[in-house]
């Protein structure tokens, strides 16, 4: 339980898996892979090569992911046309809890499920939520992990967009 409080006073929710974030570390190639949208499609990393992209790993019963989607939802709006995409990224909860959540927080940007939690255990997640900013050559430049504001998406995406 004191955990849990620790865990969620710094602003991430746990599920208990642990690991060094050497995968998905800062300076490293982003690894690619395919997950299904909500509305079916096949989506992969690879897909936007040559854009920044901003991954974030997210869960429906984890209060600081809830908090940090309208800022993320704001950047993705703001920046779409300048070559920045958004993948939300839930892991393993049903389709349909996730598309009304999605949807209750007018997520447009596109959302897809790990279902076994592969793609989480490539980038090494410890925690929720989690965020990583990829740049156009595939290289992770940010990994945030925890609540992210909106000024630090500023900060982070100043540097990797025009």
């Amino acid at each position: 339980m004191l955990g849990l409080a620790v865990a969620l006073t710094a602003g991430a929710c746990t599920n208990g898996s642990l690991g060094a974030p050497a995968g998905g570390g800062v300076g490293r190639q982003a690894p690619d892979f395919r997950l299904e949208s909500l509305d079916g499609r096949q989506v992969s990393l690879a897909d936007y090569a040559g854009q920044v992209v901003l991954l974030n790993f997210w869960a429906t019963w984890c209060p600081p992911c809830k908090e940090e989607i309208p800022a993320i939802e704001r950047a993705y709006v703001a920046h779409r046309g300048e070559g920045f995409m958004v993948l939300g990224i839930n892991e393993g909860e049903a389709l349909e809890i996730v598309q009304t959540f999605a949807s209750e927080l007018g997520i447009t940007y596109p959302v897809l499920i790990d279902k076994r939690g592969n793609v989480a255990a490539q980038y090494r997640r410890r925690g929720l939520p989690l965020t990583l900013i990829v740049d156009r050559n595939g290289v992770i430049q940010v990994r945030h992990e925890g609540y992210v504001t909106a000024g630090q998406l500023d900060k982070y995406l100043s540097g990797l967009l025009p």
